[in-house]
């Protein structure tokens, strides 16, 4: 199965939510940890500083998973990837990536995480930047 573009999914969230086709777009890969197949864009609509609708849409599937209309008063993300590392005392050249899987570091996909490697090991950094060595209480 065939990666959808980010083109592709921008067309699919702008008809699902009713937006014009010309608004603005900030977008991010989530890779999910417990079903990778069920990896997606997610999908902010509007300036980077009052975001008005979010949408995921799977990278495989190629279908909305899901969507929801905000007031557009600020950033959606608010650690990004060298945040992320910074918060995890890594080095600047560690690798950090969105990830997501439903547990006690968020309960929602439009809420990733990051996932931070280095040298030292593995670290997980939530948008509030707590920083956590392991995920637990895994929600069904």
């Amino acid at each position: 199965m065939s990666e959808i573009s980010v083109e592709r999914a921008r067309e699919l969230a702008v008809r699902e939510l009713g937006l014009a086709p010309d608004v603005p777009l900030q977008y991010w890969r989530v890779r999910r940890i417990d079903r990778p197949e069920a990896s997606y864009f997610l999908l902010a609509f509007g300036e980077p500083d009052g975001v008005i609708a979010l949408a995921t849409v799977g990278i495989l599937s190629g279908m909305m998973q899901s969507s929801a209309k905000l007031a557009g008063r600020g950033p959606h993300l608010t650690v990004d990837a060298a945040g992320a590392i910074q918060r995890a005392g890594a080095a600047a050249s560690s690798k950090a990536e969105l990830v997501w899987r439903p547990c006690d570091l968020s309960r929602s996909p439009f809420y990733p995480f990051w996932e931070v490697q280095s040298k030292e090991g593995r670290v997980y950094v939530d948008q509030s930047g707590r920083v956590c060595a392991h995920i637990e209480k895994t929600i069904a």
